[in-house]
């Protein structure tokens, strides 16, 4: 019988936070994601200094919600990254 794959919580990045971040998607597992956006900017923060300026600098969907910091995340999760005046990419 087949093993069900986990779910993982999926990141999409755009323009320069995909170059910053070294591709346009990223897949945390099930036990990586954290408990809220904010804990996962912060994580995403600490990979360098250009990657963070982007993303204090940005919005965020989560599951195709406009989302803040606060957000709950859950594992399966989909986050995107948008600009400060709210432009989804």
């Amino acid at each position: 019988e087949a093993t069900p794959k986990q779910l993982s919580t999926t990141l999409h990045f755009f323009g320069g936070a995909a170059e910053a971040a070294g591709g346009y998607m990223r897949e945390l597992p099930s036990a990586e994601t954290p408990a809220t956006l904010g804990e996962l900017i912060d994580q995403l923060s600490s990979e360098g200094p250009e990657l963070a300026r982007i993303l204090a600098v940005s919005s965020y969907l989560v599951n195709e919600r406009s989302a803040r910091l606060d957000a709950e995340l859950a594992p399966g999760a989909r986050v995107r990254h948008g600009s400060l005046e709210g432009e989804i990419y």
